[in-house]
């Protein structure tokens, strides 16, 4: 790995290559991933670092990109804890091989700090793996966990770019039935009926969604976890080790992968489980992430190419407290 002090969006940044992948993680501000791409290939994640406010009291912004998002069990995204503190200031560590870290702030309210750890995977892209840690000095107990989110600039209104979950061993003679739309959370979004007549289609242990702008958010139990994206020049595949016993547990289901979509942008979401966390001890989530040449949609080939991606060993899988 080569790693490079860097600007992205006029954000302080380093920059990590390899022979196949890019990936750029601001540190000014997060940690947040905010530039992923082939060596000669066109950005993939979605960039919005000057944007307004989200939650305006706080003083959050999503800006696009990858990162982590805290959730409480049932409550999901519905607490302030989601989302504090990673727009502060952050800390790199450079001291092993082949491994970039970076430490976000210590929210003061809730002793929470955020972290992410790169790695080259070898495959062409990068081993990410979220951090959560609890910094109360009281012994103060956390309950939750992490979702792994990134935001996706591969929205082709032509209609030649999808977004997919691979929902099943394509070797089975089941489907999996755990599916969920979500019509309306945090207050103000809300799923469109177009989300469903024109974007969705599900196909040989493949759940594919081809980008029409239409706003709407799909969880599923994929027993695979894993999620591909395919804009002009890349295909961008995002996998994760999984467990039944360890998916994220909601009203409704038991999910690990999710899709949400609107006019800007996609975004893949894998989850883990809430889990309590004792004071100084960490939660990680890992997720691999691979990029190609772009791949035909052909769920058996997909599901082929995945199950090389995950042969070899995680490093925290499925789900990892030190």
């Amino acid at each position: 790995m080569n790693v490079r002090k860097s600007k992205i969006k006029g954000l302080r940044a380093y920059t990590i290559t390899t022979d196949g992948a890019e990936i750029g993680i601001v540190v000014s501000m997060g940690p947040r991933i905010l530039s992923l791409k082939r060596p000669s290939g066109k950005e993939i994640m979605h960039q919005n670092p000057t944007s307004e406010p989200d939650y305006e009291p706080q003083q959050w912004r999503g800006m696009g990109g990858g990162r982590d998002w805290m959730h409480g069990g049932p409550v999901a995204d519905e607490i302030e804890a989601s989302y504090a503190d990673d727009n502060g200031r952050c800390e790199v560590s450079e001291d092993a091989p082949n491994c970039f870290t970076v430490w976000g702030a210590v929210h003061e309210g809730f002793s929470l700090q955020r972290g992410l750890t790169i790695r080259d995977n070898t495959l062409g892209g990068f081993d990410v793996t979220y951090m959560l840690r609890n910094r109360s000095q009281g012994g103060m107990l956390l309950y939750g966990g992490l979702w792994a989110i990134a935001a996706l600039n591969i929205k082709n209104p032509a209609g030649g770019a999808a977004i997919g979950i691979l929902t099943n061993d394509i070797e089975s003679n089941w489907q999996v039935g755990d599916y969920r739309i979500v019509w309306h959370w945090g207050g103000r979004h809300h799923t469109t009926t177009g989300f469903m007549k024109e974007q969705l289609s599900i196909r040989d242990c493949l759940l594919v969604v081809n980008l029409r702008g239409h706003e709407g958010k799909i969880m599923v139990n994929s027993p695979v976890g894993a999620i591909i994206a395919t804009n002009d020049d890349t295909t961008f595949i995002k996998a994760i080790e999984t467990d039944p016993r360890w998916n994220t547990s909601l009203p409704g289901g038991r999910f690990n992968t999710a899709i949400y979509t609107c006019a800007t942008f996609a975004e893949s979401e894998t989850m883990g489980p809430a889990v309590s966390i004792t004071a100084d001890q960490t939660v990680c989530h890992t997720e691999r992430w691979v990029l190609t040449e772009p791949r035909t949609w052909s769920a058996h080939d997909l599901h082929y190419e995945v199950k090389k991606i995950k042969a070899a060993p995680f490093i925290n899988a499925p789900y990892a407290i030190s």
